[in-house]
């Protein structure tokens, strides 16, 4: 076998031939790449630039797992040398300098800071000015426990009917974090980005509104026409609602993303979404399949229509994006809302997840806790199989809408009104697949489900 022989993918000929030639090739380009990298700022980060530099070459060539890394940490060299090079550090989240987002701003007026500073346009000015250079140039926090609350009221709080720090951290939480989405658009569009997504935090403060548009990938271009529309004629504002809970949240989800009126964060007060740079990746990463696991019933009908009308409104990459949130599911996490805090072991055995453990550890093969818990982030993260099921709770008359991910007989059904996990078990012996498990339940009781992957 000659040196240069492919292995079945050619990654070890474009390893070698790279760890050869890559050091000089480097050394040739590193005065382009430093001008490149001068308009870093304009990606969310450093990471983002470096996977758009190796989605562009893998257009031309296949690349290996350690030829990624390898390009990483070369590029990774050069991009910190800049930095130390220029008079002023790289920014790569923002440098908000930009008149027309503190416009837009100050247009927003009933819905942001205009709401609590009425009758005077200049004040509502100052507001903005402010939180843009303490919390946007000067890099300090937003949230509990901020420091800027206290200079906040010292400046305006005479300005203010309710004169507290929870009123004032309202208004800076909604406001700063609206003015960071509007500079990251901005960004990404200088960046010449096409599409970003809406990425919600995803832990048990997210509000249901929040969850459904995580996710969610929108043009940039259509963004910002929509933002230049607000900016041009303020009379937009009540056609082009600034919050999407204002929307029923029904109607929210079985709407496309380029038909929301909102195109990007914040959804309400207090939201903490926010928006990335989204790069198209060569292939999707999961074959979405949308498909009825079981014939419809009466009952069940109208449960299909609505999941069918809600994936309808969703591209095949945003069901994608949907299914890895559930990477962050947790156990802790109730359907009340609430969140159980495991301080001790004792407490821990008090637990729904310490039933489920005792129940189901034997027949999956685990020992401990730690396993069980480890069990059910693994068969999320590699699924054979994935279906979102929809079921009416006749106790309730409400609706549960849960994923369910499949890895050979193992099953993990995740929540995905709250990001809780319900349980992680074996298929029961009585049924040959989860296919037939699904046609049975549906005999008995009002469910709808799709097969997703």
């Amino acid at each position: 076998m000659s040196e240069w022989d492919w292995d079945t993918e050619g990654n070890e000929y474009v390893d070698r031939l790279l760890r050869k030639i890559l050091p000089e090739l480097l050394r040739k380009v590193e005065s382009a790449l430093q001008e490149v990298f001068q308009y870093a700022r304009y990606f969310i980060s450093f990471n983002d630039l470096t996977r758009f530099v190796i989605v562009a070459l893998e257009k031309h060539v296949r690349l290996s797992e350690n030829t990624k890394e390898l390009i990483f940490e070369e590029l990774k060299k050069i991009y910190e040398k800049t930095q130390q090079d220029m008079e002023l550090p790289i920014k790569p989240e923002l440098t908000i300098q930009d008149l027309r987002t503190i416009e837009y701003a100050k247009n927003l007026h009933d819905f942001y800071c205009g709401k609590f500073f009425q009758g005077d346009k200049q004040l509502r000015l100052d507001v903005v000015k402010w939180m843009s250079k303490y919390y946007l140039e000067e890099g300090n926090p937003i949230g509990r426990g901020q420091k800027g609350i206290k200079e906040f009221l010292d400046k305006f709080g005479d300005y203010l009917k309710q004169r507290t720090e929870n009123k004032a951290r309202q208004i800076i939480d909604t406001s700063v974090n609206h003015l960071r989405n509007s500079a990251r658009l901005r960004a990404i569009q200088k960046a010449k980005v096409r599409q970003y997504r809406w990425d919600a935090v995803g832990d048990r403060l997210t509000c249901p509104y929040c969850r459904s548009m995580d996710g969610r990938i929108f043009d940039t271009g259509e963004a910002i026409r929509t933002l230049e529309l607000i900016e041009t004629d303020p009379s937009a504002l009540p056609q082009v609602k600034p919050f999407l809970t204002t929307m029923p949240l029904e109607k929210l989800k079985a709407t496309p993303s380029s038909r929301l009126p909102s195109k990007m964060p914040p959804a309400h007060p207090f939201c903490r979404c926010r928006i990335v740079a989204y790069l198209e990746e060569i292939e999707e990463p999961y074959p979405i399949l949308v498909e009825r696991v079981h014939p419809s019933t009466p009952e069940s009908e109208p449960l299909f229509a609505q999941l069918e009308s809600e994936l309808k409104a969703l591209s095949p990459r945003e069901i994608a994006e949907k299914i890895k949130a559930h990477l962050g599911s947790d156990w802790r996490r109730k359907s009340e809302g609430g969140y159980e805090r495991w301080k001790n072991e004792k407490e821990m055995k008090k637990s729904r997840f310490w039933r489920h453990f005792r129940k189901h550890a034997k027949a999956l093969i685990v020992n401990t806790p730690e396993e069980y818990e480890r069990l059910t982030y693994e068969i999320i993260k590699n699924p054979d199989k994935v279906f979102i099921q929809r079921t009416l709770d006749p106790k309730t008359d409400k609706y549960e809408t849960d994923y369910i991910f499949v890895k050979g007989r193992k099953i993990v059904v995740s929540s995905d009104d709250f990001l809780g996990i319900k349980t992680c078990r074996l298929l029961d012996e009585t049924y040959n697949s989860i296919e037939e498990r699904f046609q049975n339940d549906a005999k008995k009781r009002a469910i709808a489900t799709i097969r997703l992957l």
